[in-house]
């Protein structure tokens, strides 16, 4: 039995375009999951007691943004952010 040349190449091409799209699969999602977590997960700094508090503290004013209206159109993420990012007040825990 005699294979066509023609055949060959349509084979060939297919094996490819198959291992070009499973390897496409595979690598991005591993590289698009841990750089889309670093660009929405806030950032906490100092001891974990400090970091409690700030969680605490953002916590109950998203609560009462929410309750008075204020946080229409606003994501928990997005205001953490900000909210992180801001320094304790002075009576918060050391």
């Amino acid at each position: 039995m005699r294979v066509s040349p023609v055949f060959l190449v349509v084979v060939a091409l297919a094996s490819f375009a198959y291992a070009q799209n499973a390897a496409a699969q595979q690598t991005p999602s591993a590289h698009s999951s841990s750089q889309a977590r670093s660009e929405h997960a806030p950032v906490l700094t100092g001891t974990p007691v400090q970091r409690r508090a700030k969680i605490r503290i953002c916590g109950s004013e998203w609560e009462e943004m929410k309750r008075t209206g204020k946080a229409f159109g606003m994501t928990w993420q997005d205001f953490s952010r900000g909210c992180f990012a801001r320094p304790l007040p002075p009576n918060a825990p050391p």
